[in-house]
């Protein structure tokens, strides 16, 4: 009897100590931490069209009109250690507290990536479309059309900020304050020379980045055919008019080409039935880089006239500081 009880107080001691161990398993505490994000922008962002600067106010659960006269769309995109994605948050310009944010994350070290811009900004894997999201693939994009065909990515066309910080979680909660840095660029062409009687269209059309790498804070490579364009019609009356200009914004990593055309064809009103352009003037200048932040303007003669560059030339300025003295490179 003795033995019999000694083998059951043994069973015993045993199956607790199972137990106990299973319950190692469970790994470390999952308490997560309050940390509240507010948006901002960088001091030195400047207003493309008027070179104010925009007001960095970092507010906290209140809305923020620097940021919602500006941007559409806000994401809050947070990694893991090992760059897996945790979750990404979307919040619109419509949403309360637009540019404040409040996540709870366990202890550890996270990378947040936080992007704002205009409507049909998205944040999503290189492969577009693909559940699989991490911070070595994820980009920044205007969004893809899945042709099987002929697929291919939009063009970055709009009004663009991101910024990329290392976040050290600890045993506290904690605010993160953080300043949106401008990736996008501003095309000008001035058409020098004047308007003829018979132009009614501009075409500009080029090939930029059209997606950036979040990891790296990097455009991607342009692509190799004339992929972004716009139409701009010339109103009546204009004929005559000198420094004609037209703009457009855009995504700038590698040099790229541009091409400048006018049309005595009024633009076109639907697509079905449009006549074929009647171009009288092309131009196509070459290795034009652009800067985040900056406004390049290209300058010159479309119609051969009469102009500072009396060769047709186009010159190429890249406007550092808004308000300094263009660094120039003539071609």
């Amino acid at each position: 009897m003795k033995k019999f009880l000694f083998g059951l107080v043994s069973v015993y001691i045993v199956l607790a100590s199972c137990k106990k161990e299973h319950s190692k398993d469970l790994g470390p505490s999952k308490a997560t931490h309050q940390i509240v994000f507010n948006v901002g922008f960088s001091k030195s962002i400047v207003d493309f069209a008027t070179g104010k600067l925009k007001v960095n106010s970092l507010k906290d659960n209140a809305t923020d009109t620097a940021l919602t006269n500006n941007v559409k769309v806000l994401y809050y995109a947070v990694y893991d250690s090992s760059g897996n994605s945790v979750h990404t948050i979307q919040q619109l310009s419509t949403d309360a507290a637009f540019g404040s944010y409040t996540d709870h994350l366990a202890s550890g070290t996270y990378t947040l990536i936080v992007a704002a811009g205009g409507d049909s900004l998205k944040i999503s894997s290189d492969t577009y479309g693909e559940l699989v999201r991490s911070l070595g693939l994820d980009v920044l994009s205007y969004g893809f059309s899945d042709n099987v065909e002929a697929p291919r990515w939009y063009a970055f066309n709009g009004d663009t900020f991101c910024k990329k910080i290392t976040l050290n979680v600890s045993n506290t909660d904690a605010t993160q304050n953080i300043s949106l840095d401008r990736i996008t660029s501003k095309l000008v062409i001035n058409i020098e020379d004047a308007l003829p009687a018979n132009a009614k269209t501009i075409y500009v059309s080029c090939n930029p980045s059209y997606k950036y790498y979040v990891g790296l804070n990097l455009p991607s490579s342009h692509h190799t055919y004339n992929d972004y364009s716009i139409t701009v019609p010339v109103p009546a009356g204009l004929a005559g008019t000198t420094n004609y200009k037209v703009s457009m914004i855009l995504l700038t990593g590698t040099p790229f080409n541009v091409e400048i055309s006018c049309s005595s064809t009024p633009p076109p009103t639907n697509l079905s039935g449009t006549p074929t352009p009647v171009i009288i003037a092309d131009k196509v200048i070459n290795n034009v880089a652009g800067q985040a932040n900056k406004v390049t303007l290209l300058s010159g003669s479309l119609f051969g006239g009469a102009t500072t560059h009396s060769t047709g030339g186009f010159t190429v300025s890249v406007d550092t500081a808004w308000n300094a003295t263009p660094i120039t490179k003539s071609f």
